[in-house]
């Protein structure tokens, strides 16, 4: 009779320190949302967990106390309107608002020979909210997006501006990405002369900062010459060494446009120099 009592007082004993009762629904906009399950956790983080009924209602017994609400579950999460710390003193309805889990948007920026252009613009655009972000120093990019169709640009000196449109669905993620860029090319132009006479057949190279020949043409009859498809964003010079005159190189300069005027004009050796 003794145990029985005891028994009961302990079971009365709990039941109160669970005595507040909490209800409500879990929903997205409007819509009850079911066989979603919930935590909620104390001060103490100990954890109380129910989970909702397919009409999206849900009820349990919590002590007295503070608490943050968690929602598990593979396509909601709590709405940021909710994410907060609740006191429940006594019983209370609750509808739980949800809001559908962000995919994830994973891609890399290349060059046309395929290694990672680092620290490209990018812009995306989605439900008619625009965000910006760049690429990493491996030409890598990351970014939390939702379910629909999304544009994504991409955009930096030197190259021509690339992009793409696609439509993300749930549950599955975008993942290696790939947004090609194509180098931004120029052209040189000039006249090879002696400062009197055009010079044909005059052996002319295009020079990176190291001095490293990057490409060599010769000067046509009329003492033309060009250098084609010269890559962007880059230092260049000229060069000449041409028998019978003195060597010439030009200052360097930044290509980022075409150049249609880069003359060189060459001066004879002198005799006491040949």
């Amino acid at each position: 009779m003794k145990r029985a009592f005891l028994f009961l007082c302990l079971f009365l004993l709990s039941f109160s320190s669970f005595a507040i009762q909490i209800t409500g629904k879990t929903m997205l906009d409007k819509v009850q949302i079911g066989q979603v399950k919930i935590d909620f956790i104390d001060a103490e983080n100990h954890s109380y967990s129910t989970k909702s009924n397919f009409l999206g209602e849900y009820s349990l017994h919590l002590p007295e106390g503070y608490y943050r609400i968690y929602i598990e579950n593979e396509n909601y999460r709590i709405a940021e309107s909710h994410n907060q710390v609740y006191s429940f003193s006594k019983d209370r309805t609750l509808n739980l608002s949800l809001e559908k889990k962000k995919q994830q948007l994973e891609g890399m920026i290349l060059d046309e020979s395929g290694y990672g252009v680092a620290d490209v613009s990018l812009e995306i655009k989605q439900n008619g909210k625009t965000y910006q972000l760049q690429s990493d120093k491996y030409g890598k990019f990351q970014f939390p997006i939702d379910c629909g169709l999304l544009s994504i640009f991409a955009q930096k000196e030197g190259f021509l501006e690339g992009g793409e449109v696609i439509l993300v669905r749930e549950k599955r993620p975008v993942k290696n990405l790939q947004i090609i860029l194509k180098k931004r090319y120029s052209y040189i132009l000039g006249i090879v002369t002696d400062g009197v006479k055009a010079l044909p057949g005059v052996t002319v190279r295009l020079r990176n900062e190291n001095l490293e020949t990057i490409d060599q043409v010769f000067s046509n009859p009329l003492g033309y010459y060009q250098f084609r498809n010269i890559g962007n964003n880059q230092k260049v010079a000229v060069s000449v060494y041409e028998e019978g005159f003195q060597e010439y190189i030009s200052d360097f300069f930044f290509v980022d446009k075409n150049y249609e005027k880069e003359h060189i004009i060459l001066r004879k050796k002198e005799k006491n120099m040949l």
